[in-house]
This record gives structure tokens, sequence and C-alpha cells, in this order.
């Protein structure tokens, strides 16, 4: 590529050609290059070996960040309704990890906290997952998943609201179940 005036900005697309690898880069530098074995784009940093960029690289960034959870509302039985929360990676797997998750109960998907909870229990239902702060009893609270990135909220109600289950990840984002329909 010919040099564009400022050594720092890229004027343009870069292109590789597949080529055989060359030495790792310099300390303190870096070297891109397009492996004609694998072809695959590949980068050594500060003098170390040269790693696959759009394969492992991105794996290991989609894997600690959380895509669209699942949200599954059970059937009711005996006055409960079980939901499941499972956070899910960027490619849709479920995650490995335990996270701090807000949620709550409204009367719209992704609204506001409704203005009247289950006349029954709210809790952590099968031991997945753990309550570490009620912000307003049986409507909103915090918890942390289990191990495998899941929790599981059980509902009681004695009467035949309808509310959904809001989850609110760590970057801010909000995911609504369907509808929690006691009959």
């Amino acid at each position: 590529m010919p040099y564009m005036g400022d050594p720092t900005r890229f004027h343009d697309a870069l292109f590789f050609q597949s080529m055989p690898a060359p030495g790792v880069s310099a300390a303190n530098r870096a070297r891109m290059y397009w492996d004609a074995t694998n072809n695959l784009l590949k980068l050594s940093q500060n003098g170390g070996s040269y790693l696959e960029m759009l394969t492992q690289q991105s794996a290991v960034l989609t894997a600690n960040v959380l895509g669209t959870p699942t949200i599954t509302v059970g059937a009711q039985a005996a006055g409960a309704i079980v939901v499941t929360v499972q956070l899910n990676d960027l490619n849709a797997a479920a995650v490995a990890n335990k996270y701090l998750v807000n949620w709550w109960l409204s009367d719209t998907a992704a609204g506001a906290i409704t203005g009247t909870g289950p006349s029954g229990t709210v809790a952590i239902s099968g031991g997945s997952g753990v309550i570490i702060d009620t912000w307003t009893s049986k409507k909103r609270y915090s918890c942390i998943t289990g191990a495998t990135g899941e929790f599981k909220i059980s509902l009681a109600e004695a009467g035949t609201p309808t509310w959904y289950l809001n989850v609110q990840l760590q970057d801010g984002r909000v995911f609504s179940s369907a509808a929690i329909t006691f009959t």
C-alpha cells in the first residue's frame, strides 16, 4: 500500500493477498498478514506469535459478551408459574459464567414496574440463581445467575393477572418474556 500522507490514518480499504508467514512483529509493533495455508487473517503483536484474528479472537469476544437471553414462561401448576431466563453469548450459546441481572414485573412488555405484584411468593426456583437485592417486594429484584448463566423465578398467584418479566443486562439492554398469564 503506498504512503498516503499521514502514516497514522488509512484513507482506503485494506486488501490482503495470501502469503507465507512473515517474521513476527518487533517489540512495540504489530504485523498482520493473510495466511496462505489456511486462508485466515493473522496478527502478531509485540513480538508474539501469530494468532488468527477473526476466529479465535472473535470467539473469545463473542463468548464474553451477552447476546439475547432466552426467557421461557412455564405452565401454571398449583397456582405458580416458573419463568426461566438463560443468558446467552453473541452466538446464542448459553454462557458458562455467573452474571448480575436486574429484573422486574410489568403489565406490558418492557414496561414500568407493575402496580400490583403477585399475591403469593416470588422466589428463586430449583436453586438456579440467588436473589441478592429486593428493590420492591414482589416486583423488582437483582439476582446472580447460576454458573451456567441461568436463573428461574417462581411466581405464586391466587388471582388471574398477566405480567411480563423484564430482564436488564449489564449494558442496559432490556428483554421481556412472553405474557405470564394466570388462569
